[in-house]
């Protein structure tokens, strides 16, 4: 369908730094209900070093779409801050092993 071309477009458009059509892209396809598409959006987001906005997009495609990838991102990104809200650490990290990824449940039980 059209959307997962907007996907495809936005790999594309990453895998030559052009991160501005890459997001434009990402965003269409994440708008349309592409939950792997708004996890590209946020992993671009970071590449650009733009951690915050990076983050949001984990959260918003963890808590509403269940995108296990975007629930480990989030996790992860919050234990890079100076003094980790653990309670969310676990909670991002629960949903992501819960959904099977399994690098989540290791790091889950080492909490």
């Amino acid at each position: 369908d059209a959307y997962l071309g907007c996907a495809r477009l936005g790999i594309f458009y990453d895998s030559r730094s052009d991160y501005k059509n890459s997001i434009t892209a990402f965003n269409k396809s994440c708008n349309a209900g592409d939950p792997e598409a708004c996890y590209m959006m946020g992993r671009t987001y970071a590449k650009q070093g733009q951690f915050k906005k990076a983050h949001k997009m984990h959260v918003y495609n963890c808590n509403k779409k269940g995108a296990k990838k975007s629930c480990l991102s989030a996790g992860k990104a919050l234990l890079k801050e100076k003094n980790p809200d653990q309670k969310a650490v676990k909670y991002f990290f629960k949903k992501a092993c819960e959904a099977g990824l399994e690098e989540a449940c290791s790091r889950l039980s080492k909490l």
